[in-house]
Formats: C-alpha cells, structure tokens, sequence
C-alpha cells in the first residue's frame, strides 16, 4: 500500500480541480529509469507521463533521441510496478506506429489496461474512432487551441471527452476561457517554475504535466482547494485495503475460527481476526485521511456522538457466526462519514470476490459496474430477514412474529447472517428488501450508501432516518418493496424501542 493519498484523474476533473501529471524525469531524476516512475508514484499525482517505444523485442521508456535502450525501464516493468498502486493513471504517447496494440496487450497481462490514456502523436484517425482510453487528447505543437478544437469537431462530428494538450506558450486566458465554455478540456506542458504553475492553476486548466509535481499539488491544494474539501474520497486506495483485509480474513485457519470469545449479549463472538482486521483497516485509513475519527465494532462502543470532519464507521468480520463456522458468508464493511453524513461505503465479500461500493451522488457499483434496486412486485420478490440473535431472550417471539408476516407479503425469504451483504444484496436486485429489529452502526453505515445510490430507501421500522450513533430497527428495500415491508414492521416499532 502507497503511503499517499491519492484520487483518480476522474474524480480531480469532475471536483472542478486540475489533474496533476507527472512528468517524465521529475523530481530530478532521469526521465526513463526506475527512480523517475518511485519519484512520480511518490508524489501523488493522478497521472504519470511516459513515452514508449520499441526495439523489436521489448517495449521501453523512451523520451530522448539520445537514449540508450538498453538504461531505459522496460514497459512491462514499468506495468508490474503499477499493480500495486491505486488510482495512478498514464498518460502513454507511442513514438513509433504499430504500438498501440503491444501496450494494451501488456497492459491487459497485468490487468492496467484501464490505466491507459493514450495522447500525443498516436491519436490518429483511427485511434480516435475506437476511443482508447477514458478521454481523447489531441497534442498540437503551434497553432490555436480553440481553431483545433473546431477541426476536430468538423471532422469527427463531436467534442465530448475531447481535450487539447499543448506547450504552455499556446495557452491564453481567452482560449481557456473558450474551450471551458464547449466543454473542451485543455491540458499545458510542460510546466514546472512556480510563476507559470500559479498562472494556469488559477485558469482552471483540466491538466497541467510538470516536473515538479510536488510543487504543483501543493500550489492546487492552496489555490483550488484540498481534494478533500470539494468531499472527494480516496476510493482507490480504501477498497485496496478492504479487499486486502478480506484477504486476511481468507488466511484463516479453521482451529482460530473455531475458537472466540463471547460478547455481551447471546451468541455474539469476537475472534482475533476480528481484531486483527480492525487493527489493520485502521492503520491503512488513518494514513489516507490522517484527521479521520473511528467509530468500530471491536472498540467496545455500542453509541457515539459523531461531530465534525470525517469519521469511519468499521465493521472487520459482519457475519463472525458465519466466519467462525466456516459458512462463508461474511463481509468487510467500511462506511464513511463527513460531518455526520455517510458519504461512501465499501463493502467487500472475499469469498464471492465482490465489492460493492458508493460514493454520495455518484450511483453504486460492484466490482466496478453499476448495480440498481429491482422494480418487481413484491409478491415475486425475496425478503431477506436479521434474526437479532444477540436479543432472542427477549425479541424471539417478536421476531417469528414478523418473519411470518413478511413471508405472506413476499414470494420468499432469506436469512444470510450478514447484514452488509444483505443491504448490498437488495441493492444490487437480488433480493428486495432486508429487515432487522436491532443493528448496530457499524453494519449497516457502509451499506445504506450503497443501497441510496442503487436507488433505495432505508428507514427505522418507525419510518424514520436511521441513526448512525446508535443500534437501529432497519428496514432497506427497492423504491417497489420498501414500503410493504415498512408497514408489515411498523406494528413492531414499540416493542423493538423498548430494547433498544
């Protein structure tokens, strides 16, 4: 794990701040060597800049003429070192023709291929019909950026995703001015002294490529604001952590699953995996966000009053019933609040490798893909039920009570013992609504995210906001099945508040 907190070049563009590309050669080193990719990752830029070409047998590193082949980083080292840092995305101008497809294809090996951003010389016709990469960056030398911009629209019929990267001596107030207004980005190279750096952050420029990215962040975070304060969230980087607490959690021997320790309540376990995930996921997110507060499970605090600034709400193992029987179905739940308010959730299932996560106002997605509530009636619908096992001395009968109602009302029902992965199930259209008399905080913080970004609802079984403070009554559902499940729970509100 990267020691930097670093954003995706997509959540920098659409926060209104300029992406931070790191040039080839920066911080002093030499332009095509291993120090220059350490210098560039270190820094924190989202993108990083390299030239490649080839020698017949390998792809390289190459940005001058004088270069010797065999000094420079081959690309497939390059990409290797890559796979294990979030988020860093590269800018790729190939030097020679007949490229393009030897970079994906390594790109693909180490599973990059998203990383790739191919600008400069090799966005020719055909490439930009295909659409390579998430943007299409047209590099002019001389000339007027706003002139480009009307040619490329004359002769492809469009402008979306389309940005103008050129040297910073074409770039004036008016033709920045201009392209914002089309909606066309423009990127300046390479801009490095401080004067100039100041000069194009406070144009608003969509990317500034330096040698000093460093300086440059540093300049943005001063003139255009933290990351942080435009509500972005480092998302690469936490599900890299959650995903790799799963892996803990995988490693498991089965004679430590079988042997916790008891919580208050009946039938609530600890293991030291439990802890020992916690303590993990803790150590990673207080590196990202070092003002961050911890609300966790395993701290011993069932209520807390949440104040200012940024706060995670952890659950290590939801489901540790499951976990220690080896039932496989358990999740890592990392849920994030902003002043109060959950503003992502990441939920990871290891056993199924699926993670589920949302950022406020920006839709849901699992492993990467948009997920949504389902639309079907609830008389074909699946209800999935939290038995409260911790309260069964005294909600029992409450509990079979409402579990025969809502099987009546639904074509069937489900119990898990996850509540994460029950709130991410409903959001992603498996089932359709999931109720519980009585969760904690920490299992169901990360998941309401998710489900409000899927286009769901999640209230008490008194119809209310949930509480992230304190244990809860929680009723989550699709836009369709919410409200037959609310009224079927709403007759068990008072006995469920008298135990909260």
């Amino acid at each position: 794990m990267e020691n930097v907190c670093r954003y995706t070049s997509e959540q920098v563009r659409k926060a209104g701040l300029t992406i931070i590309t790191a040039h080839a050669g920066c911080e002093g080193t030499p332009a095509n060597s291993l120090e220059n990719i350490l210098a560039a990752i270190e820094s924190g830029a989202e993108m990083m800049e390299i030239d490649v070409r080839s020698d017949g047998d390998r792809l390289y590193l190459y940005h001058d003429a004088k270069d010797d082949p065999s000094s420079c980083v081959s690309f497939e080292t390059f990409m290797s070192i890559l796979a294990d840092v979030p988020a860093l995305r590269v800018n790729c101008d190939v030097k020679q023709e007949g490229l393009v497809a030897p970079v994906m294809e390594i790109a693909r090996k180490y599973g990059q291929e998203w990383r790739i951003l191919f600008t400069g010389s090799c966005n020719e016709d055909g490439l930009l019909a295909e659409g390579l990469g998430a943007d299409l960056w047209v590099g002019i030398w001389d000339g007027d950026p706003k002139t480009v911009m009307h040619e490329h629209a004359e002769k492809y019929g469009y402008l979306k995703n389309l940005t103008i990267n050129t040297n910073a001596g074409l770039i004036t107030d008016e033709n920045a001015a201009y392209l914002r207004e089309q909606g066309v980005g423009l990127s300046g190279w390479t801009i490095s002294n401080e004067a100039d750096l100041r000069r194009f952050l406070k144009l608003g420029l969509t990317n500034i490529t330096t040698r000093t990215p460093k300086l440059a962040l540093a300049l943005r975070d001063e003139i255009q604001g933290t990351p942080a304060s435009c509500g972005l969230v480092p998302e690469a980087q936490i599900e890299t952590l959650i995903r790799a607490a799963g892996k803990i959690m995988r490693s498991v021997p089965d004679e430590v699953r079988n042997n916790p320790d008891c919580k208050e309540g009946s039938a609530n376990f600890v293991t030291a995996y439990d802890v020992k995930v916690q303590e993990f996921l803790k150590n990673g997110l207080s590196e990202l966000i070092p003002d961050a507060k911890f609300f966790a499970e395993e701290d011993g605090e069932s209520c807390r009053q949440l104040g200012e600034g940024y706060t995670f709400i952890i659950d290590p193992i939801d489901g540790t019933t499951n976990f220690m029987c080896g039932y496989n179905t358990s999740a890592v739940s990392v849920g994030l609040l902003l002043d109060g308010e959950p503003i992502f959730g990441g939920i990871y299932d290891p056993y199924r490798d699926e993670y589920f996560s949302a950022v406020r106002g920006q839709g849901a997605t699992c492993n990467g893909a948009p997920i949504h509530v389902s639309d079907r009636p609830v008389s074909r619908g699946i209800v999935a039920i939290g038995a409260a096992p911790y309260r069964k001395d005294t909600l029992a009968d409450t509990m079979l009570s409402m579990t025969g109602d809502l099987f009546a009302a639904f074509a069937d029902f489900r119990r898990s013992g996850s509540a994460a992965l029950d709130i991410c199930h409903v959001a992603c259209g498996r089932s359709d609504a999931f109720c519980e008399p009585v969760l904690s905080p920490w299992d169901f913080a990360a998941g309401t995210v998710i489900l409000a970004e899927a286009g769901g609802k999640a209230t008490s079984f008194a119809g209310e906001s949930l509480n992230l403070s304190a244990p809860s009554s929680c009723v989550f559902g699709s836009a369709v099945a919410h409200g037959v499940a609310l009224e079927i729970c709403r007759k068990y509100a008072p006995t469920i508040e008298k135990v909260l």
